[in-house]
């Protein structure tokens, strides 16, 4: 009886080994991880969040869709500088989740780039630079008056083929005036901090500015008679905001800039 308990054991036991032996079951398959699509993703996401915040880069981009926005926050602002570098610090921190050891090519030069640039705009941040450049938003090589002169021509970067064009051009300039007030703000804080550009580049840069104020925008804007062209309504309103300065937003304010 006990033999035959012991054989009754045996056997159960084999039975177990073999089934132990024969084919397992398919372990659940691990998805792949693509890291360079993921990458590309995030990449793409910091670009759309960056035109977002600077609407006048996407236009000289020839992307049309913030063609009617100045800045959501003005670019000499704190709450930019805020968003600006919040926004570089948490896509580096993204970025650096990533193993770029297992990238090679054009991936892995891809990833040192955005790396770089914004470990750089984190650096500018932290080391006052931007700040010096808040301080001194002219110069004779950049002004945002002589920018958006240029944009307001209706020829360059955003052209206005039709009224359409014109009316976005409108509402985007509208932002300009709040920027001119901010520019004179933060440059007579400048000088209250000794933050100043160079004597030679401001002398050169006041007459660009005063080159840009008229006293008849007809004499000096090719837009009136793309204006013409539109007839009807459209031209008669277009060329009556032109005349009151609504049009070149920089012309009323351009006197302003140059006290």
């Amino acid at each position: 009886m006990i033999r035959s308990a012991r054989k009754g054991a045996l056997a159960v036991i084999m039975a177990f080994g073999l089934a132990a032996c024969g084919p397992s079951a398919e372990a659940p398959e691990v998805p792949v991880v693509d890291i360079t699509t993921e990458l590309n993703q995030l990449y793409a996401e910091y670009d759309e969040e960056f035109l977002a915040l600077n609407p006048l880069d996407a236009t000289f981009r020839g992307d049309s869709r913030f063609d009617d926005q100045w800045y959501p926050h003005d670019p000499l602002s704190d709450e930019y500088a805020t968003v600006w570098y919040d926004m570089n610090t948490r896509y580096l921190t993204r970025l650096q989740g990533y193993d770029q050891s297992s990238l090679e090519g054009q991936d892995l030069l891809s990833y040192e780039i955005f790396q770089l640039e914004r470990q750089n705009a984190i650096e500018r941040h932290d080391s006052g630079f931007d700040q010096f450049e808040r301080l001194t938003p002219i110069s004779q090589f950049f002004s945002m008056p002589s920018l958006v002169v240029m944009l307001g021509s209706g020829s360059v970067a955003q052209p206005f083929k039709t009224p359409e064009d014109y009316d976005k051009w409108i509402a985007r300039s509208s932002g300009f005036p709040g920027n001119v007030d901010l520019s004179i703000t933060r440059m007579r804080e400048g000088v209250e901090l000794g933050v100043v550009q160079p004597r030679i580049l401001m002398e050169k840069a006041l007459p660009q500015l005063a080159a840009q104020v008229v006293g008849d925008p007809e004499e000096t804007c090719e837009r009136f008679l793309r204006f013409r062209h539109w007839g009807g309504n459209d031209g008669d309103r277009a060329a009556s905001d032109e005349a009151d300065g609504r049009g070149g937003a920089g012309i009323p304010t351009g006197e302003e800039a140059t006290a």
